[in-house]
């Protein structure tokens, strides 16, 4: 199995702290006993973030096999604007080409 983590940042560029209600990934294709692998988010339950703080999130990948794996992580928040945002993930295995690339 190919393991590998990095952390994404959540910040509250606004003025008055932000409450965060939950971050998750809600778009995995796969699980435990796919053949590709898994993604995987550190739990952190709610969080208030002052004005200007940032937090870093560690997200994860368990590939099984030498294959891509993509999913979403949604952030809810209290935030007026702009209450859940998505974020694409994209896990690609060090040395991956896919149809698209070019050299």
């Amino acid at each position: 199995p190919l393991d590998a983590s990095t952390d994404i940042v959540i910040g509250n560029t606004g003025d008055a702290t932000l409450q965060v209600f939950s971050i998750a990934i809600t778009e995995n294709p796969v699980t435990d006993n796919s053949p590709q692998g898994v993604l995987y988010i550190e739990e952190v339950g709610q969080l208030e973030l002052p004005a200007g703080a940032e937090r870093a999130i560690t997200i994860g990948a368990g590939l099984k096999d030498f294959e891509a794996l993509e999913g979403t992580v949604r952030i809810s928040s209290a935030d007026g604007q702009q209450s859940d945002i998505y974020i694409p993930v994209h896990i690609r295995p060090e040395g991956w080409v896919d149809d698209t690339a070019t050299e």
